[in-house]
């Protein structure tokens, strides 16, 4: 084999990876753009600017579809976290936070809370922590899927709705 066109080889499948990832980057970056209910600072650990960018795609396409099923707002209480925040708010080690799979949305009375968590179910979202004021939903491919956790998830339980 000519060790030239080796050579030649590599550099356009450098190139075309190159390329790829570029693309790739892109589509995060604007997918906060294309969702016209949220900003990315939305979903910023406290402790770090910036990181709400590490948010998974899936997770925000499916919150997207949630906020306009539901059409009431969504105020985001966490999105990603890093290793630091998560302790500091006594979050599980391996918490779906960390990974940018999960979000806790305010719900401020039963009748808001019961209309978002219908949304996130009908949006895709199979686990989910349903608390007096709030909603955890979390779409972690690593962990059980069908699950309701939470002082409401009883009263509330997101399986109970298509």
């Amino acid at each position: 084999m000519n060790p030239n066109r080796v050579k030649i080889a590599i550099i356009i499948l450098m190139f075309i990876l190159l390329i790829v990832a570029y693309k790739v980057y892109k589509k995060r970056k604007n997918m906060i753009r294309e969702c016209k209910f949220f900003k990315s600072t939305e979903f910023d650990s406290p402790d770090v600017q910036g990181s709400g960018k590490n948010m998974n795609h899936s997770t925000l396409l499916m919150l997207c579809e949630a906020r306009k099923i539901a059409d009431v707002p969504f105020k985001i209480n966490s999105g990603f976290r890093s290793v630091a925040h998560n302790k500091k708010v006594g979050g599980v080690s391996n918490s779906a936070h960390l990974k940018g799979y999960a979000i806790d949305i305010a719900t401020p009375n039963g009748k808001h809370q019961e209309k978002i968590v219908r949304a996130l179910r009908q949006a895709g979202f199979k686990r989910f922590g349903v608390y007096t004021n709030f909603v955890h939903a979390d779409n972690d491919p690593n962990k059980k899927q069908f699950v309701a956790w939470g002082a409401n998830s009883q009263k509330i339980n997101p399986f109970n709705y298509a």
